[in-house]
């Protein structure tokens, strides 16, 4: 049975037309799954309550071995929750791994996230939860071309320019900012565009491959021209052309990444909520941010 991890033309919910013709739909066959990748994917059967049970408990251990996220309540959208659930899995490990080898080595790179973009991440974090909720991320494409565009035009292209200068931008900093601190460069000039180059020719470069500033700046500045089959972005130094069906790939694929960030630190911040607490910063309910605090603790007398 192959299972899909990452969006097709009919999006999130739905296999190959060769895995839905071949699929066992018997509780063993899940049982069986366990070697396969279904951390991060929807099934076919998942509107059987009892293959859905079974499915979220191996998704939850296949969690759990590659993140060590343990029993935490409050990730459990990564497990059950539509488009959290698929995830970028290396996103999150990296992410974990950075906060995690620095939190001693190097203090100040957590020093500067909290105190300096606090703000900004606890932004982020909550505009990408808002974005997670859209009803957008299930349905599939128009067959009809024009109402593929209007889709388009109404939800994916606003929403990846707010994914893009809301949690994309937050989320990656982490990775600039150690960069820049490494090299004893100072934090100036730092919006999204450049928090990218920082993580060029880096092993983190591969998590802004769903960023295009063509189309950022093309959305941004009404540079967007809907052709007879693709969309036309662009902007003062150039164009991009793309079909519909590449743009909500790009854009499902720039979902996958911020979430497996945004995992990656929950479980960073759930897994030392003492140690921060200590060291002034104080947070409640992680994942439900209306209660959330990343921005240091103000103390009397400062």
């Amino acid at each position: 049975m192959q299972i899909l991890q990452s969006c097709t033309p009919a999006r999130r919910q739905k296999l190959t037309d060769d895995s839905v013709g071949n699929a066992v739909t018997d509780q063993q066959t899940v049982l069986n799954c366990e070697s396969a990748d279904v951390s991060n994917a929807l099934t076919f059967f998942l509107d059987e309550p009892t293959f859905a049970r079974i499915t979220n408990q191996i998704r939850r251990k296949r969690m759990n071995a590659e993140l060590g996220t343990g029993d935490y309540l409050s990730l459990w959208r990564f497990i059950e929750h539509t488009p959290e659930r698929f995830y970028c899995t290396l996103a999150a490990q990296e992410m974990g791994d950075l906060l995690e080898q620095n939190f001693l080595e190097m203090p100040r790179l957590l020093e500067v996230l909290l105190s300096e973009f606090g703000h900004e991440l606890e932004i982020g974090l909550r505009t990408l939860r808002e974005i997670n909720n859209y009803d957008f991320h299930e349905i599939d494409l128009p067959s009809d071309e024009y109402e593929q565009m209007r889709l388009l035009d109404k939800d994916f292209l606003t929403t990846y320019l707010r994914l893009v200068e809301g949690p994309f931008a937050a989320l990656i900093l982490p990775f600039a900012v150690y960069q820049r601190l490494r090299r004893g460069k100072q934090l100036k000039g730092f919006d999204v565009y450049n928090r990218v180059e920082e993580l060029r020719n880096t092993g983190w470069e591969q998590f802004t491959s769903p960023y295009d500033n063509t189309v950022r700046n093309a959305i941004a500045h009404g540079g967007v021209r809907f052709l007879q089959k693709d969309i036309e972005f662009l902007d003062r130094k150039g164009s991009v052309t793309k079909d519909c069906r590449e743009v909500v790939r790009q854009f499902d694929k720039l979902v996958d990444v911020c979430n497996g960030l945004s995992l990656g630190m929950w479980r960073f911040f759930l897994d030392h909520e003492d140690d921060l607490a200590k060291k002034g910063f104080a947070y409640q309910d992680p994942y439900f941010l209306a209660n959330s605090r990343l921005r240091p603790k103000l103390q009397v007398g400062m």
